[in-house]
């Protein structure tokens, strides 16, 4: 890896991405084999493999204009309100955080 770089560290980085490169490559050619592999071995319960992922839209509801458009915006404020929660405990976390290491001063 000398002749990458004359500096010690910018050579270990760039032996580190030459050598994922050249192992991406090799197992590209294996990944549905490995998927094959892994989905025999640990096949989906059928509950499991189609989850609902929306609280208040459902499929029947997409007939009716109006009530679809009514259970989006609902979907909407509850992923608002999830959103605000988690902005709220990363802001409680990292306000913590920063205190802890003002008062260390």
């Amino acid at each position: 890896m000398e002749g990458t770089s004359l500096i010690l560290s910018r050579q270990i980085a760039n032996a580190h991405t030459i050598f994922n490169i050249v192992v991406s490559a090799v197992m590209f050619p294996f990944v549905k084999p490995i998927a094959k592999f892994v989905e025999k071995v640990s096949p989906l319960k059928p509950e499991q493999e189609k989850q609902k992922l929306t609280t208040f839209i459902d499929e029947g509801q997409l007939a009716v204009p109006s009530v679809a458009i009514n259970e989006a915006f609902k979907e909407l404020v509850h992923l608002g309100k999830i959103t605000a929660d988690m902005v709220e405990k990363v802001a409680r976390r990292c306000f913590r955080r920063i205190w802890t290491l003002l008062t260390r001063c």
